[in-house]
């Protein structure tokens, strides 16, 4: 039983969507910090100037954890919708905005609901068939790999799939004390098709870029990723 485990991300890239697809419990971490000026509310697609950002106002603060981080406002919404309809509209996948709009316009109050529901409408997009949890819904606590050991311990999980940056501050003794395979895994976003190719491939925009883009064919897009698993 392999776990990813991860902070919830508004419209996430495609390494941690392949992580969770590598998965079969992937592990949504509402309960730690929020993280101010990272991605967490925010992520890049492709325009006609190149990659920007799509940024929900929080109320931002590092006392809160992601699910206690309120959403400021909802004038984002529209902005949001406009530029990704404007850029995607008529793209192989741009069907898919009839599905994703709703969710925008949810009445969610905190960053953890919106992110969640719209990891979850990507792992849809994409067939991505592994089982969400969250740590809010665990018995658990902990910080860094003593917590990674809890959560896999609370789902029975074997084997803890890892980004490969994190080799610079897991405990590994923890993990293989308590019976855990480590697993590092890492993945070079392969060029495919997009909009606005005057700026030429970009690789680091959310996956919603791919979802839109390649419309039905994503998900093979998604199978096909070569990751290095050690």
């Amino acid at each position: 039983m392999k776990v990813a485990i991860h902070q919830p991300q508004y419209l996430p890239w495609i390494p941690l969507i392949h992580k969770a697809f590598s998965s079969d419990i992937f592990v949504m971490l509402d309960t730690v910090q929020y993280q101010k000026g990272g991605v967490q509310n925010r992520n890049q697609i492709k325009t006609a100037q190149g990659s920007t950002w799509l940024t929900v106002p929080v109320q931002a603060s590092l006392e809160k954890t992601i699910r206690e981080t309120e959403i400021a406002d909802v004038t984002w919404i529209k902005k949001h919708k406009a530029t990704l309809s404007q850029n995607y509209a008529k793209s192989a996948g741009g069907a898919a905005l009839d599905s994703l709009f709703p969710i925008l316009e949810l009445p969610f109050t905190n960053l953890a609901e919106l992110n969640i529901a719209l990891m979850k409408w990507m792992f849809s997009a994409l067939q991505i068939p592994c089982q969400v949890i969250r740590t809010s819904q665990l018995n658990v606590n902990g910080k860094s790999t003593e917590l990674i050991c809890n959560i896999c311990k609370a789902i029975d999980a074997t084997a803890y799939i890892s980004g490969s940056g994190a080799k610079a501050y897991l405990e590994t003794d923890l993990l293989q004390n308590a019976g855990i395979d480590l697993i590092y895994h890492s993945v070079v976003v392969e060029e495919y098709p997009q909009q606005h190719m005057q700026h030429g491939f970009i690789p680091d925009l959310s996956a919603v870029d791919l979802i839109l883009n390649l419309g039905p064919s994503a998900p093979d897009y998604i199978r096909g990723l070569k990751a290095v698993l050690n």
